[in-house]
């Protein structure tokens, strides 16, 4: 690891937690030293993330007015439990121990979208939090792929197109309600 510590590994992701960075923000564990964790490892952390935007759709869901959108983002919730499973399957399989939560950022932004839209941000606070939540998640998932051993990436590749769909999904409506206002 070109001599790098483990306090310095730590020094480093506690910097980059903290950092303005937008790509390091979303995926701290992308530094480049970091990314010589072991691949089981790389993959908890997509699936942390993945938990924690699945349970931004669902909880979107149950609070946007709009029929219509309400059955997008279940659908789109329901797509992303699909990535997940398949992800915490991937893990298992190799005999190491899945994630099965998501993180303190997730819960924060689920809070932060309630508050937005209770102090009359509509729909459209959920539409813009989703959007960026997926483009993080797609980069992350992207990045992630590149550093993958060979046997481990056919799975991560099979996700892709489902992750492609969402962004865009998200990324059209939330166009279409800026047009709107």
């Amino acid at each position: 690891m070109n001599g790098t510590t483990t306090a310095d590994l730590a020094e480093r992701d506690t910097f980059n937690a903290n950092s303005a960075s937008p790509r390091h923000a979303c995926a701290p564990w992308m530094e480049e030293s970091v990314v010589a964790r072991a691949p089981n490892q790389l993959i908890n952390d997509l699936i942390r993330y993945g938990i924690d935007d699945r349970d931004l759709y669902g909880v979107a869901a149950d609070k946007v007015r709009e029929p219509g959108l309400r059955q997008v983002l279940h659908e789109n919730c329901l797509a992303l439990a699909a990535v997940v499973t398949d992800l915490q399957n991937l893990v298992r399989a190799s005999g190491a121990r899945p994630a099965r939560h998501g993180t303190l950022r997730g819960w924060i932004q689920r809070q932060l979208g309630a508050w937005l839209a209770r102090r009359g941000g509509g729909d459209h606070v959920w539409i813009d939090l989703l959007a960026q939540s997926e483009a993080g998640y797609r980069h992350m998932f992207e990045s992630g792929l590149d550093h993958m051993p060979q046997e481990v990436r056919p799975v991560l590749q099979r996700q892709q197109p489902r992750l492609r769909e969402l962004q865009a999904d998200m990324c059209s409506l939330s166009q279409g309600e800026r047009a709107r206002h």
